[in-house]
């Protein structure tokens, strides 16, 4: 079985591979080998939660395999757990101390933060024509956006995902900005294997593409019988509604890929991603200049702007700026999109990260914009869209830009930090540069006031003047050296849910200074401490949530320091009924894991910290046996996980157990339905909730 389960697997069929692995481990589910090739599948096919399940699954039985180590690092970086992802790529680094991508990945996650802090600098929606098929890689062809999706019902199956071929589509935007109906590209464009991401020249009577090996009704193979990816072009029609006269790029080649085509302005360098050999790393970025009627050879960008990853989806701007996807440099995980510009001699600079919203943990590529540079699109595969790959819109803020100078001096102050008030109410925080200068995407016919500061200054607040709003004149703030020198401090600190989730704008009272601060989207604050003193933190609840207070001290450090601090505020009424933890179970066992010994700990620490609160377990199983047996069996699950919590020392008072049995299903995953077993799994579960607190009014259950 394991051999029919390769075959498919080494034929890249990773969906149809990934179905006969599970039945394997169904078998012996303590084999690492098929776990690791399961894990591998998903990771393939974008499946990036179920990926991480399996690959925690096969590290926790046999935590020393380095690709394993690696690849469990991505799909955590990708699942946003980035202090985790660092953990396995030292670990992989210990095997491999000098591999470039681990280096990488593991500077991302310790500076994922930074990536973040240019969050208010573009409006972020999602495309009015995305389906829950996969849809990207957009196109602005005057009125109209050319995207590739597989939104058609189609007897063929792509048997890498298991889900339909790709074709082109397009869609006329009105006057207004809104969308009419896609529909199919006419002509010969599409076939039914892949077509995607389409370029038209400077002149608009060529159409650039990509399809799979695949021309005139006959498929081209590599050496391993793989269908490669190629760039084909059409002409547009005399009428202007459909492309014909499909061809073949001339520097195609069936053992390997060439794609993802972009023309360049004027028309005179055309961009391409490719695995031909000789390159830096996997896919590469590639250009060719144009040379009278015909393309002159790909030349590789060289290793600024490729990397031992994937850099993939050039697209150039009017001004020259190349936009490309990569997974090689340092951002937040997965595929993230970044900007070169060029420098004077005309050669690419250092890529820069787009940085959040822009980017995300999971696989954000394609960036096109419209004329201007402020508005565009981009795909991203990213939370909360309609499903798989989506097209969103994008709208760059007015920028309002200013200088942080010494007052004294007239010196820039370097990396200072700038709070953003509108109404007095906090907008945002942002990090000026070495330079002292910054840059905060501001909304229009707003009042805004900005604090800047910086460890051993004092604070400076300005509001800024409508025709500074307008950009019309410079803002400047300056900065006095406070009267004591020495070491400066920086307090750090978070304010967070009882589920780990940062409370925005929460209040935050530093008692001594009695100054109130606020945090910002990601539940942060900070600000300059003294030497030589005592701080009592206050992050104010407010609405009848209690107050949290920690105390910070300066006393006996003689060297400037950042002092963290985390400010968990207590959970309220409006929390109950509010799940915060979930442990899992074996098939037909109450027993309880390993892994959920790990969680159970964590909720044992949680209620030392809140020894007030009451919380309920309940527990379920899935669909497999009867109900009888299946009631006997959660029951059993929720006394396990209670006593568990009672040999910790949680009081019985503060604890109560239900049970479920198959009742309550988080799928569809119901008597007679042939489910995997992931799919099984979340169904054998206990889950922890927030009830009340000891001595506190009855609460009702809000399900």
């Amino acid at each position: 079985m394991t051999r029919r389960a390769d075959k498919l697997y080494d034929a890249l069929a990773y969906m149809k591979a990934a179905n006969q692995y599970k039945k394997i481990l169904k078998k012996d589910s303590t084999d690492t080998y098929v776990m690791s090739r399961l894990a591998n599948c998903y990771l393939q096919a974008n499946e990036y939660k179920k990926s991480v399940y399996w690959y925690q699954k096969v590290t926790n039985l046999d935590p020393g395999i380095p690709e394993n180590q690696f690849n469990y690092g991505q799909m955590l970086m990708a699942n946003k757990q980035y202090d985790e992802a660092a953990i396995w790529f030292k670990k992989f680094l210990e095997f491999l101390p000098d591999d470039k991508l681990a280096l990488k990945a593991l500077e991302s996650c310790q500076n994922w933060r930074e990536l973040m802090k240019d969050s208010s600098l573009y409006n972020i929606s999602e495309g009015e024509f995305n389906s829950p098929s996969a849809d990207f890689a957009p196109l602005i062809d005057g009125n109209k956006v050319i995207f590739a999706s597989a939104r058609t019902d189609d007897k063929f199956i792509f048997a890498w995902t298991e889900k339909n071929f790709l074709d082109l589509y397009e869609v006329e935007v009105g006057e207004e900005g809104d969308f009419g109906e896609p529909k199919l590209m006419k002509g010969r464009v599409n076939s039914k294997f892949h077509e995607a991401v389409p370029t038209i020249s400077a002149s608009g009577d060529t159409m650039y593409f990509t399809r799979n090996n695949f021309n005139n009704g006959r498929i081209g193979f590599d050496d391993h019988r793989t269908i490669t990816l190629k760039t084909y072009f059409a002409r547009r029609s005399k009428n202007g509604k459909k492309w014909v006269k499909v061809k073949e790029f001339e520097y195609n080649n069936d053992n390997y890929s060439i794609g993802h085509p972009a023309i360049g302005p004027k028309g005179k360098f055309l961009y391409l991603a490719s695995d031909m050999p000789g390159g830096q790393g996997g896919t590469d970025i590639y250009v060719c200049r144009r040379e009278g009627d015909h393309w002159g050879e790909p030349q590789n960008l060289g290793p600024t702007i490729n990397t031992e990853g994937d850099e993939m989806f050039p697209w150039v701007s009017p001004e020259g700026v190349l936009y490309f996807a990569s997974d090689g440099h340092p951002g937040l995980g997965s595929l993230d999109v970044f900007r070169a510009d060029k420098d004077a001699s005309g050669k690419f600079e250092k890529p820069v990260n787009m940085g959040y919203p822009i980017n995300t943990p999971q696989d954000d590529f394609h960036l096109v914009m419209e004329a201007g540079g402020n508005t565009g699109y981009l795909s991203s595969n990213r939370d909360g869209g309609m499903g798989d790959d989506d097209i969103y819109y994008f709208r760059a803020k007015k920028l309002l830009k200013g200088l942080v100078v010494d007052k004294k001096t007239r010196q820039p102050i370097d990396n200072p930090r700038l709070e953003f008030y509108v109404y007095q109410e906090l907008d945002g925080v942002t990090l000026g540069d070495p330079k002292g200068e910054f840059s905060y995407g501001i909304k229009p016919n707003y009042e805004y006031s900005i604090i800047a500061s910086k460890p051993g200054y004092q604070d400076a607040k300005i509001i800024p003047t409508a025709r500074q709003l307008a950009g019309k004149d410079p803002i400047e703030l300056e900065l006095a050296k406070s009267e004591e020198c020495g070491p400066e401090f920086v307090l750090m600190g978070e304010v967070i849910d009882i589920e780990n989730n940062p409370i925005k704008g929460s209040p935050v009272r530093v008692i001594l200074k009695e100054k109130v601060i606020y945090t910002d989207d990601n539940g942060k604050f900070s600000m300059p401490l003294a030497p030589n003193q005592d701080y009592v933190v206050v992050a104010m609840g407010g609405e009848g949530r209690p107050d949290k207070e920690e105390e910070v001290t300066t006393k006996g450090l003689d060297e400037s320091a950042e002092i963290p601090v985390t400010l968990m505020l207590d959970p309220t009424y409006e929390d109950t009924g509010k799940v915060f933890y979930i442990i899992y179970y074996n098939y037909d066992r109450y027993s309880i894991r390993r892994d959920a010994s790990e969680e159970l700990e964590r909720v044992a620490k949680f209620m030392y910290k809140y020894p007030t609160i009451i919380v309920e377990l309940s527990s379920h199983t899935d669909s497999r046996g009867s109900v009888t047996y299946n009631d006997r069996l959660s029951r059993d699950r929720a006394k396990s996980a209670y006593d568990y919590l009672i040999s910790k020392g949680v009081e019985p008072e503060r604890l109560t157990y239900k049970w479920f049995g198959e009742t309550m299903l988080v799928n569809d995953c119901n008597d007679g339905k042939e489910c995997e077993e992931d799919e099984h799994q979340l169904n054998r579960r206990t889950e922890f909730r927030f009830m009340g607190f000891v001595g506190g009014k009855k609460v009702r259950r809000k399900d």
